[in-house]
């Protein structure tokens, strides 16, 4: 009966977990897409006006993470403010695929400008609430483990439905246009979106004893101070930079370069699928191995896959081999940093008897708006620089270009995030070393 409890428990608490992931997956997979085929709007535009509002988004995140980490909502200490943003969060990302209301490619991006600013701050706000809640919610590291697992599972399943359906629903619901089947889906993503957020506030956050408020000076020096944090921040940055890169490109590769776009769907979910089947595998893997290690292995073999499809070129069952291994590999960091940072946000807390759950939580949160900012930002870069042109016939340099993004910067960028990620390793071991040796000592 315990276990139903915990398991259910455990379900409400991954919930918004779902609902952020359909949001975030749309907006990350579809949105240059969105732009450069369906609005027409230049990809220089595209580039900058996507990279500008990712920044801001990431920028604000550890202010609205201070904040939160000095008071507490009568809903609990960080749930209160998901509470808050589930609607407008919805509200706002189906606004970002309504048509304008004004004509041109300038009231276009107007348009866009406010609509996805205000989706970015509610969006932060909601996710700088919700990751911290991990170390709030739980009362144990194997609960953590369990509930970051199945956090995991509901928004892997989230971004397979995306990744696979999006294309063909949005083709379905426009009946041949392509900006009316995008409202449509992006509506009906909203709605279930909001369905999916309410049950976190069957979830209780445990009691926090008195603390002391720290200043953001004294908070600053203790996260920047704290090495193996920032190594995680690297590595996660380029983790997100990488994806959003090779997603982004990939609707290219398989439209333009391998000439199959009625593919496109499948292969887009060959990763999720095989990512979603690894996480049994890895909730067990991580209680005998140590986390970092299987991070820093994950992102090795996510460049290997990267080299795997490179080689296979238009071969698909290659290209397709290749992206289920990179899924396999990936689901590795992808589940296990969470894990990761809540431990040492909980570690930091405790020891500087302070709440700074949010705002180290909120540093991950940065990384990944940077990656994600700068992933699509290259894309729509490289497209600009090699002339590409929407909806026709590439040139060879164009076709380089989108070869060069989907491989070889896919496969760099994996690269250096594992290397990153030994080095956290290797900095958890001195520290841990330093302080059995200080006990000893004592």
């Amino acid at each position: 009966m315990k276990k139903q409890t915990d398991f259910i428990k455990d379900l409400a608490f991954a919930a918004p977990g779902f609902a952020t992931s359909l949001l975030s997956t749309m907006s990350a997979t579809f949105l240059l897409y969105f732009y450069t085929d369906v609005l027409i709007i230049p990809v220089g535009i595209a580039s900058v006006l996507i990279l500008t509002l990712r920044v801001f988004d990431g920028a604000i995140d550890p202010a609205l993470s201070y904040a939160m980490d000095r008071r507490t909502t009568r809903f609990g200490k960080y749930k209160g403010y998901l509470v808050f943003c589930a609607a407008p969060v919805c509200l706002f990302f189906a606004l970002i695929f309504t048509p304008s209301p004004f004509s041109g490619t300038r009231g276009n991006v107007i348009w866009q400008a406010v609509c996805v600013g205000l989706w970015s701050l509610f969006f932060s706000i909601a996710e700088c609430a919700y990751l911290p809640m991990l170390a709030t919610s739980s009362r144990e590291k194997n609960e953590m483990k369990r509930r970051n697992a199945v956090k995991l599972v509901l928004s892997i399943v989230a971004a397979l439905l995306v990744r696979f359906y999006a294309l063909k629903l949005a083709d379905i619901f426009g009946g041949g246009s392509e900006r009316q089947g995008f409202f449509r889906l992006a509506v009906i993503i909203a709605a279930a979106a909001l369905i999916t957020f309410a049950p976190i506030l069957f979830i209780k956050e445990r009691a926090i004893e008195s603390e002391k408020r720290l200043t953001l000076r004294q908070l600053g020096k203790i996260l920047v101070k704290d090495r193996i944090l920032l190594y995680i921040l690297l590595f996660y940055a380029l983790h997100q930079m990488a994806s959003a890169v090779k997603n982004q490109s990939a609707i290219y590769y398989m439209k333009y370069y391998v000439g199959r776009v009625d593919l496109t769907p499948i292969f887009l979910v060959v990763n999720v699928i095989s990512s979603l089947a690894m996480q049994p595998v890895i909730y067990f893997a991580a209680k005998r191995v140590r986390p970092v290690r299987l991070i820093a292995g994950g992102y090795a073999g996510a460049a290997v896959s990267m080299l795997i499809m490179g080689l296979g070129g238009r071969f698909l069952p290659l290209l397709i081999a290749g992206n289920a291994l990179c899924g396999i590999a990936t689901a590795f960091p992808s589940n296990l940093v969470f894990y990761h940072v809540a431990e040492v946000s909980l570690e930091l807390s405790q020891s500087n008897k302070s709440s700074i759950y949010a705002t180290s939580s909120s540093m991950l949160s940065l990384a990944s708006r940077f990656g994600i900012a700068a992933g699509p930002a290259f894309v729509s870069g490289a497209l600009w620089f090699t002339g590409y042109t929407p909806n026709a016939s590439q040139c060879v340099a164009s076709l380089t270009g989108i070869q060069v993004c989907f491989v070889l910067v896919s496969m760099i960028l994996y690269g250096t995030a594992a290397f990153f990620a030994i080095k956290s390793g290797r900095r958890k071991i001195l520290e841990h070393n330093k302080r059995n040796n200080f006990r000893r000592g004592a």
